[in-house]
């Protein structure tokens, strides 16, 4: 019989396999969690269990069967989604299919405590009764939401729409401190960010972190290929498009003018239209889709570019071009809430020419290309190894789980 706590861990999207870095996050973690925990998973997507299992170690996976989930609910009405201009797909409305199968869920099994991942997901805490319920940050949504349309022109309605959606998304996020034991912030900026907006409650930082085993150092010769940048990122996340847009549109030409033999490369999900858009082999930027593994396109590229204007949380991307010794080219925001320093273990440039020319004195320099790569493994060595990031969470979440137990034994 096992016997440790049984942790409930709830999250939007199915983590595996692990290809976004929210997907990355939560199943790092996830596999930290269960040398401690008996982890039960219920996601709002599906995906394939036993191997989630096989690799995480977590002890079941709970499918929702969402294909009738509001057809079942006696409902005809049809569903009203304020949220459904939202930038980013942000929905506030409870599926009440998923409410029904987490009740169900918890009535069902001796929980000690739940974990939410992701801001979406904090609508269902009320369906979970009495239990300890633990917030797993992914970003600050609130930031995000201000940054969104920060330099775009919007209609009237527009921008009344957007103003609105911002506000109630702040009203959430600023009440997460009284409704949860801890939340788990990806870094000090986060943090403090929700620190500043709730009055009570603890944060925590979990930093995201990197596989220092998958990633390995790239050999010294591996830079003497043509010169070559590269980008990925999910393309349905609107940050990660807009900063592959910009980059391909905007940046791009001007390296090309200095080295006029240079390609760009983009990867990762996307729909037929943006990849049309993006894809433009006579200019030398070249749209791969989604890979399986971006290993060799990052040892193929001298430089990551990470030219990320609108955003939260911190980039899995840089942290992995770091951990396989490729230097980075960032924008502040894409390098945001990492313990990075400019010309030491990355570049950093927020203008169109100054991230063009970054990019070309890498380009043109390969040792300077070697030494930054160098002090980027470097980096993530000391910082940022998902170990370090697992035993924080598994630990606060032990610690708070003990105190609920003692104080249970001392009201009996």
């Amino acid at each position: 019989m096992d016997d440790r706590p049984q942790l409930l861990v709830l999250t939007p999207a199915f983590p595996y396999p692990p290809a976004s870095g929210g997907d990355i996050r939560i199943f790092h973690l996830l596999r930290h969690l269960a040398s401690s925990f008996a982890v039960h998973l219920l996601s709002f997507t599906r995906g394939p269990s036993e191997a989630l299992i096989r690799e995480t170690g977590i002890t079941a996976v709970h499918l929702y069967d969402s294909a009738d989930a509001w057809s079942s609910s006696g409902d005809r009405r049809p569903r009203i989604r304020f949220w459904r201009h939202a930038p980013h797909g942000l929905s506030l409305d409870v599926d009440p299919g998923y409410a029904r199968a987490l009740s169900r869920l918890v009535a069902a099994t001796a929980f000690d405590a739940v974990l939410i991942d992701h801001l979406y997901m904090m609508q269902y805490a009320r369906f979970v009764h009495r239990l300890p319920v633990f917030y797993s940050a992914t970003d600050v949504e609130t930031t995000k939401f201000e940054r969104w349309y920060e330099n775009e022109h919007l209609s009237p309605k527009r921008r009344l729409l957007h103003w609105a959606q911002r506000r109630v998304v702040q009203w959430h996020e600023s009440r997460i401190g009284k409704r949860v034991r801890v939340t788990f912030a990806t870094s000090t900026v986060d943090r403090d960010a929700l620190v500043r907006m709730n009055r009570s409650g603890r944060f925590v930082v979990v930093p995201n972190g990197v596989d220092l085993n998958y990633f390995r150092p790239r050999p010294r010769v591996s830079f003497g290929g043509p010169p070559r940048i590269f980008f990925v990122g999910t393309m349905y996340y609107r940050p990660n498009y807009l900063a592959a847009r910009f980059l391909a549109r905007d940046v791009f030409p001007l390296i090309r003018r200095e080295v006029p033999d240079a390609s760009c490369h983009l990867a990762g999900k996307t729909n037929e239209e943006d990849y049309s858009e993006l894809h433009r082999p006579g200019m030398g930027v070249f749209m791969h889709g989604f890979v399986d593994d971006v290993r060799p396109h990052l040892e193929e590229s001298q430089i990551l570019v990470a030219p990320l204007r609108v955003g939260s949380g911190t980039r899995i991307k840089i942290l992995e071009a770091m951990a396989s010794g490729t230097p980075v080219v960032s924008t502040t925001i894409g390098a945001e809430g990492l313990e990075c320093t400019h010309e030491e273990n990355i570049l950093l440039a927020d203008t169109t020419e100054d991230l063009a020319a970054a990019c070309v004195r890498l380009l043109r320099d390969r040792e300077e290309c070697v030494r930054l790569g160098t002090a980027g493994r470097r980096l993530v060595e000391q910082k940022y190894s998902w170990d370090a990031s697992g035993e924080v969470l598994r630990s606060e979440i032990g610690r708070a789980l003990g105190k609920e137990s003692r104080h249970r034994a001392s009201a009996d």
